[in-house]
């Protein structure tokens, strides 16, 4: 609601085994509880793993079919050997567009983003409004490429784990 109906990104950011991952997990599962608690309406949280572009491929092929995107389509994109993986990342996500207005409220988690500079290509636009009624939640060890924070963007970083007075304030800026 705070973005005006557009796209927003939240980045959580520290070294190696710093709780990035479970602090995601953590944050999903509070909006889960609370869109389902509060509405009706379609909302869904699921994780897309951007480890590398063939996780981040079959993790788009998951949610194509969760939110039923046609069946015989995903397949076809997802089996394709005329295309590279990049480009079937890029037809699933458009795919995928023509479904998500259909929802209220979304967050996806996208974890282990080792590269920001080369995946953020394959991820829905900041400030979309097509994709507005959500949010990205981006894990990642590449703070160097985290843009500053704005109205639509919003950075944290961790390096050792956090307290609980710390967490309890991410998950209140997060939550809104």
């Amino acid at each position: 609601n705070a973005n005006k109906n557009r796209l927003s990104y939240f980045y959580i950011s520290g070294n190696p085994g710093s709780g990035k991952s479970q602090l995601a997990g953590l944050v999903a599962k509070r909006v889960y509880d609370k869109t389902t608690d509060l509405s009706s309406s379609p909302s869904f949280v699921k994780t897309l793993n951007a480890e590398n572009t063939e996780t981040l491929l079959d993790s788009y092929v998951s949610l194509a079919t969760k939110l039923s995107c046609p069946e015989l389509k995903v397949t076809s994109i997802y089996s394709s050997n005329d295309k590279a993986i990049e480009e079937k990342i890029c037809n699933l996500k458009d795919l995928i567009e023509t479904k998500i207005s259909f929802y209220e409220r979304w967050l996806l988690v996208v974890d282990n983003v080792t590269s920001l500079s080369s995946t953020l290509g394959f991820l829905p636009e900041l400030g979309s409004e097509q994709w507005g009624n959500g949010q990205l939640l981006i894990t990642t060890q590449d703070c160097s490429c985290v843009p500053p924070n704005s109205s639509l963007c919003c950075h944290t970083s961790i390096s050792q784990g956090m307290m609980p007075s710390e967490a309890c304030r991410f998950l209140a800026t997060i939550s809104g």
